[in-house]
């Protein structure tokens, strides 16, 4: 249930910061912000949790889990919710979303070295369109069934590097498997990294990693699974638009422990 009770900070949306779960509009862009109890006294960082097309910011939830997920390792999640069912002016959306995100840390005195950004499908390509247009802001990133957003060229590309983690379904239907290869090759070019051994190579899903001179990761998790959706689905999620729940690999709790791993350097 949301709290009422403003703690000594600044508000988010002209409203008090508070600990909890709260639904805020700002603007034309809605926000589901929930935040630990221990955010209040401690620094946390933000994942923001982008829903896919025709969807909102609780069908996200229920579809990731990471509301939980990243409450439970110590984050601030935010989810943000299109007026549109859908993310049509991706680089103004992303900007707007920004400043939200802005307003959060300075409420709450989050930890700007923790700020993650995932989502799958049209949220997939929000989630590009962050690490290309905010580099600075987003220490990592995890996009689900997306395709080529960011450029990588003189008109598009990322300010500094931003550690990444890819899933995408090899059956996919919705969002071609080769247009999240083209994005991931976009990428490992510009920023000249270096494919390592893999992290997995099983029947049914392989886990590639490459690294960069100075250390930024790219790793991409290309798999096999498929729900009543086909392979456009969510690792470790029952039901429409999930591939399974006995899948080995959940995208919530793997976009965690890699938003964990890779905090923003300095």
């Amino acid at each position: 249930s949301t709290t009422t009770e403003a703690i000594a900070a600044p508000s988010v949306c002209e409203q008090p910061a508070v600990a909890g779960f709260t639904r805020l509009e700002c603007g034309p862009i809605a926000y589901e912000l929930s935040v630990p109890d221990a955010c209040v006294d401690s620094s946390c960082g933000v994942i923001v949790d982008i829903h896919g097309r025709t969807q909102t910011a609780e069908r996200a939830n229920e579809l990731t889990g990471m509301r939980e997920v990243g409450n439970a390792g110590g984050y601030i999640v935010i989810r943000p919710e299109s007026p549109y069912a859908a993310w049509v002016d991706m680089p103004r959306e992303a900007r707007l979303i920004r400043e939200f995100v802005e307003e959060v840390l300075d409420a709450f005195g989050g930890d700007r070295t923790r700020v993650h950004v995932g989502g799958g499908s049209n949220g997939g390509f929000m989630t590009w369109q962050f690490v290309c247009d905010h580099a600075d802001l987003v220490a990592s990133a995890a996009p689900l069934a997306a395709g080529l957003t960011c450029p990588f060229d003189e008109e598009g590309a990322p300010t500094e590097e931003v550690d990444v983690l890819v899933f995408h379904g090899t059956t996919d239907t919705q969002v071609q498997f080769g247009a999240a290869e083209a994005q991931r090759d976009l990428a490992v070019a510009f920023w000249q990294m270096v494919e390592q051994d893999p992290i997995a190579d099983e029947e049914d899903h392989r886990w590639y990693r490459w690294v960069s001179q100075s250390g930024a990761e790219l790793q991409f998790v290309e798999f096999d699974w498929e729900g009543l959706t086909g392979g456009h689905c969510v690792p470790g999620t029952e039901g429409h638009g999930g591939c399974g729940g006995d899948n080995p690999v959940r995208y919530a709790e793997a976009a965690l422990a890699f938003y964990q791993a890779h905090p923003k350097d300095g």
